[in-house]
């Protein structure tokens, strides 16, 4: 154990503590962001097969290089991917990778206001910093990751721990701030904000059938918080939005 990685993680733990976890991962540089992530991103790839579809990932990349183009966040790069698998999902690898899989378009259509807005709902994950969040607090317990100068070992290690918290559930409240983010992403990038809103009220449905196509249903979608209040507090905050605009 390196006595940089040890004065590091000591720090951030104590200021986690005092600020709580959101924000914690504030503490975290860019550059380590962006090394973690790649590695992360790379592990996905090697896991899950990229659709190869020129048509489906131009798609992908214009939407999402039109919500790119209206985020706050510009330290970064964005790559945008289609991965071949069934299930309806999307996520996010800190850094500036965006994921969507061919279920989730499958079920879209060419409707290019829902995908702005999943992918609006990503895109905020990473403005946000909310996995970096998560895992500041995950190395606030570890000991042996260097975080000041870190190595390849140390990458391989807090990528190990990121990959695990990107491919699954977030918070509620990060789940909440992500959908509103996202929304305003997508309004202000000029797609119709109800887009985000008409999709999850069809997977709503999806989920009161049950059944198997229930099942295809993705960690975006079937985690915590329900996913009739995501459509209240978004129809609420897009209510608020045209009225301010008038």
């Amino acid at each position: 154990m390196r006595m940089t990685g040890w004065a590091g993680l000591v720090g951030l733990w104590a200021a986690a503590t005092l600020i709580g976890c959101a924000g914690s991962g504030q503490f975290l540089s860019t550059d380590f962001e962006v090394d973690v992530g790649r590695k992360v991103s790379d592990d996905v790839e090697n896991e899950y097969a990229l659709l190869n579809d020129a048509v489906a990932l131009a798609r992908v990349r214009r939407v999402g290089q039109d919500l790119v183009d209206v985020q706050e966040r510009h330290d970064i790069t964005y790559d945008f991917q289609i991965i071949d698998d069934p299930m309806i999902n999307a996520f996010a690898v800190p850094g500036g990778w965006v994921y969507v899989t061919k279920g989730l378009l499958d079920e879209l259509g060419s409707g290019d206001d829902e995908l702005a807005g999943v992918m609006g709902h990503e895109v905020r994950h990473i403005t946000a910093r909310h996995a970096m969040d998560r895992l500041a607090t995950a190395l606030a317990v570890q000991t042996g990751i260097d975080i000041v100068a870190p190595d390849s070992q140390d990458i391989d290690a807090a990528a190990g721990i990121l990959f695990t918290l990107v491919t699954s559930q977030y918070s509620q409240g990060d789940e909440f701030a992500a959908d509103a983010g996202g929304l305003e992403y997508a309004v202000t990038a000029g797609y119709d904000g109800n887009g985000l809103i008409e999709f999850l009220r069809r997977l709503l449905a999806i989920e009161q059938e049950g059944g198997q196509q229930s099942d295809a249903i993705g960690d975006l979608f079937s985690s915590h918080p329900p996913t009739s209040e995501r459509i209240q507090r978004l129809e609420q905050q897009l209510a608020l939005m045209e009225d301010t605009s008038q």
